[in-house]
């Protein structure tokens, strides 16, 4: 299976990379007055925070307004969806958070070519990769 997000793969006109940060897992520490050590729990499955950062390119404004719209919708539904990222980790729960453009719109000298660099962060709901 080849890098996607919900089986559509919408970043793949231009450069970019995930980057997704160290897991942190919530634990509460316990101890008891008299008695040596302490105690620790997990309190819940934690989820992993990342982000898509990349270029957008496209053969003009209407196509990649379109691409935005795309990126834009999944965000708008919240819903989690399957996903592959760009080292080939799979995850089942994956959340498009939001899209921001990070820059203007870039033309090409002749005029067929509409770029533009973004940043997409999205949620492991799991927390992990399968």
């Amino acid at each position: 299976m080849a890098e996607n997000i919900g089986g559509s793969d919408l970043f793949a006109s231009g450069g970019h990379r995930w980057v997704w940060e160290p897991l942190h897992v919530p634990a509460k520490v316990v101890g008891a007055v008299g008695l040596q050590g302490d105690a620790r729990t997990r309190l819940r499955i934690a989820s992993r925070a990342g982000r898509i950062v990349g270029t957008l390119r496209a053969a003009s404004d209407a196509a990649l307004t379109t691409l935005e719209a795309a990126i834009e919708a999944l965000a708008a539904a919240g819903e989690d969806v399957a996903a592959e990222d760009d080292a080939g980790r799979t995850m089942t729960h994956l959340v498009v958070e939001s899209y921001r453009p990070t820059g203007l719109r870039q033309y090409a000298a002749n005029g067929t070519i509409v770029q533009v660099d973004y940043v997409v962060q999205v949620r492991n709901l799991l927390g992990r990769f399968e």
